[in-house]
């Protein structure tokens, strides 16, 4: 007894030490370290504050303005944005770190490859007359490839910055646009038709049940099913744009698109209607040709998403198993009762 009662005091000792050097590491040691490593960042701004932003090079540039709570590329053209791209690219810039400071007032910046910066960013904080313009030149790697020379405008330090910042702020125009096939959320969709060959699939929701009513009648279908197509078509992406240059020449016959392969048409709880066709495979690229309805952009979807899709389609007609377990167990039952009824006969 008094070995346990040692035993448990020096348990609670232990615990009671622990709780102090967590206690001190969180009041004292862990704003001390996230205070030196925002002193190590190249940017210091909020996340809400950046309104627009530009990348340059040589060859283009790209530029990206919020429009209220969405965002929009407005050069080289006005294209919608992906909300979700842009924020974690806001976010990947800010979390640049500066490796260390190479000199002040350095002058021959030629030789950091600062003179004629391979890469620009621009980004504009707040709005009105407060509005504060910050701007990264970002120049040559340094000789043993674990940074970037970079140079804030306005600042006379010439930094060393980490050696992905390249990857980080060299983004096209297809990482920052707007890959959603269909603008509607997964508990959004109420009914989907879907026509693959000479099968048309079309399942309903109602009062939270799914139902399938074509190619066969199916009442209460599994969440797990359900959910995989509904999952598959709410998140559906679009893999290339066929608007650029030499893809232009990509027309809806080439593509399959006059009398596609496949036609998708979703129904939201408003009753909105989405229709996605879908035509030829894209050679060499694991992608189908598609195009919205009444839209005239073409593009391609991932090739394995959609022969899933396809498959998961085709589990929905199975028969339920257990179900049919369980028919077969009862029918079994009665043929035994049944037997042995004549034989008291």
């Amino acid at each position: 007894m008094v070995a346990k009662k040692v035993n448990s005091k020096k348990l609670l000792i232990t615990f009671g030490i622990f709780i102090v050097l967590l206690a001190y590491f969180i009041i004292f040691e862990l704003p001390r370290k996230t205070k030196e490593e925002e002193k190590k960042r190249i940017f210091h701004f909020v996340h809400a504050d950046v309104n627009k932003f530009e990348i340059i090079k040589k060859d283009y540039m790209i530029e990206v303005e919020r429009i209220g709570n969405n965002w929009r590329i407005t050069k080289p053209r006005e294209l919608p944005a992906s909300k979700i791209d842009v924020d974690a690219f806001i976010s990947d810039v800010r979390d640049l770190y500066i490796e260390k400071v190479i000199g002040k007032n350095l002058p021959d910046l030629s030789q950091y490859g600062l003179d004629a910066p391979k890469l620009v960013l621009k980004l504009w904080l707040g709005k009105g007359k407060k509005q504060q313009l910050l701007v990264l030149n970002v120049g040559n790697q340094n000789p043993d490839k674990s940074g970037y020379y970079s140079k804030l405008e306005n600042n006379p330090e010439v930094v060393l910055l980490e050696n992905f910042t390249e990857s980080v702020i060299d983004k096209d125009l297809f990482y920052f646009r707007d890959k959603d096939v269909f603008k509607v959320k997964q508990n959004e969709i109420e009914e989907f038709k879907i026509a693959l060959a000479n099968e048309l699939y079309n399942a309903k929701r109602e009062k939270n049940i799914w139902k399938l009513l074509k190619p066969v009648s199916k009442t209460n279908l599994k969440e797990e099913s359900i959910n995989k197509i509904l999952i598959s078509l709410a998140e559906l992406k679009i893999k290339k744009f066929y608007d650029e240059g030499e893809k232009k020449k990509i027309n809806i016959a080439n593509a399959g698109l006059i009398s596609p392969d496949i036609k998708i048409e979703i129904i939201d709880k408003s009753k909105k209607s989405y229709v996605l066709y879908i035509g030829k495979e894209v050679k060499n690229q694991n992608a189908y040709y598609a195009k919205k309805k009444g839209k005239d952009l073409i593009f391609s979807i991932d090739k394995y998403i959609i022969n899933d899709l396809k498959k998961d389609l085709e589990k929905l007609k199975e028969k339920d198993e257990e179900k049919n377990k369980g028919k077969k167990e009862s029918s079994g039952k009665a043929g035994k009762s049944k037997k042995k009824g004549n034989k008291h006969k």
